[in-house]
């Protein structure tokens, strides 16, 4: 549903609200409600602004409004099967089976991320749209993130996906556009520049998250920092010798040899 007003073409206002369901959550999660309302301020028909022949157009914005995420994979809040292989007899007398394990725990609350974003802008154009600039500062607050948590190996699985966290971006980003006409010569340009700051504000208790990627690379997300951080060994050059690999001061990874990388622990 959506309702749009104008008031002489100076202030504008729209107000929506939109019901989106995903069968990629559970039955009590599967809907999810997002409203949105936005202003706008067209200053230039304003009669201040009348008597002056600089600027061409003017408009104020703000925005403020809720949107969700359902970026999973199908059946994610499930408790998934897999194939499995068990072998069964005793000395002298084996014999392999084909089975099914529960290869997910499932999660029957499993609902939407949500974000809830605040814009301010600005659109001016000057000297008969010879020049237009936008400028917009934002700031989202996302919450319930969609992530695979590390659970207690006793559990029987590595992780869980679950609804967590706080996350907020916030930033400002500028556009400018101009267009000329030199006699028969045309030019048109643009540049645009955009500042974007993550922080991490909750993990729902927890003050950090590692992810392991690809056996070798982690990623850890911590309570006041950007999320997904790289999260490695610190390296400190190659063994160059015999001497440096049998040095018991010095760290080295099980079945080391020369020239492999050489960490600080």
């Amino acid at each position: 549903a959506r309702m749009q007003y104008s008031f002489k073409d100076k202030y504008l206002v729209t107000a929506a609200i939109r019901a989106d369901g995903s069968s990629r959550f559970g039955a009590d999660s599967k809907y999810g409600y997002f409203p949105s309302a936005s202003l706008g301020w067209n200053i230039d028909q304003e009669n201040f602004m009348q008597n002056q022949r600089v600027i061409s157009s003017m408009k104020l914005r703000g925005s403020y409004g809720l949107t969700g995420n359902f970026q999973i994979d199908n059946y994610a809040y499930q408790s998934l099967l897999g194939p499995s292989n068990y072998v069964f007899g005793g000395q002298g007398s084996t014999s392999l089976y084909s089975g099914l394990y529960q290869q997910t725990p499932g999660n029957d609350q499993l609902g939407w991320e949500k974000t809830s974003a605040f814009n301010l802008g600005l659109d001016i154009g000057i000297f008969k749209e010879r020049l237009h600039a936008t400028i917009d500062a934002y700031t989202n607050n996302t919450s319930d993130l969609l992530l695979s948590v590390p659970v207690p190996q006793s559990s029987g699985y590595s992780t869980n996906l679950t609804n967590i966290g706080k996350v907020n971006n916030k930033g400002l980003e500028i556009s400018l556009f101009g267009d000329n006409q030199i006699g028969q010569f045309h030019l048109s340009n643009s540049a645009n520049i955009s500042f974007n700051r993550n922080k991490v504000l909750d993990l729902g208790g927890a003050n950090s998250i590692i992810k392991q990627a690809n056996g070798v690379i982690y990623f850890l997300t911590e309570v006041g920092k950007p999320i997904g951080n790289y999260y490695t060994l610190v390296q400190d050059g190659i063994y160059k010798s015999e001497a440096e690999l049998n040095d018991p001061a010095i760290p080295k990874v099980a079945g080391a040899k020369v020239g492999d990388m050489k960490f600080e622990d």
